[in-house]
């Protein structure tokens, strides 16, 4: 075997164990770019519960409150309709008739005021869906841009290899 031969064997295994190294650092880059990934799909994923589950328990609390508000409604126009029904048996005087039509504006303003705290609440219902919505576009938009970024790192790491 004579010298030429010598070194490019030399060569030919000093470029086979850079081949080795670098395809170990590309094993290892991408069990890292896998990690990063689960990672980060965990924590959207606790991002997403925790959102919604705050949104929950506001959407429940409004819910209860507009519910509460509208028991209470209820009530106060059961009570007025007993007393309407008391000042229609008893319908002698001009002044019964007065409260009447008081009770009665009463009764109108407070079914207005539930019909107002309904719409409210289907309002807030919407709200509620578009902002879940925008979440999660924007979560995928984020996702995209990550994994395009890991695509380029890849694919600059593979173009370096190959120069080598």
């Amino acid at each position: 075997m004579t010298e030429l031969e010598k070194a490019l064997l030399d060569e030919v295994e000093t470029l086979q164990t850079e081949i080795l190294r670098l395809q170990d650092e590309i094993l290892s880059k991408q069990k890292e770019n896998d990690e990063l990934l689960s990672e980060i799909e965990s924590l959207q994923s606790k991002s997403i519960k925790l959102y919604y589950s705050d949104l929950e328990q506001s959407l429940t609390q409004d819910f209860s409150n507009i519910l509460s508000s509208h028991k209470n409604e209820q009530t106060q126009i059961e009570v007025i309709k007993t007393e309407l029904n008391q000042h229609l048996e008893a319908l002698k005087s001009d002044s019964i008739i007065a409260d009447y039509h008081k009770l009665e504006s009463e009764y109108k303003t407070l079914q207005k005021d539930y019909e107002t705290l309904k719409t409210k609440y289907l309002m807030l219902k919407i709200e509620a869906e578009q902002d879940k919505e925008q979440s999660l576009e924007h979560i995928k938009t984020w996702q995209k841009a990550l994994e395009a970024t890991l695509m380029s790192e890849l694919s600059d790491l593979e173009t370096l290899i190959k120069k080598k």
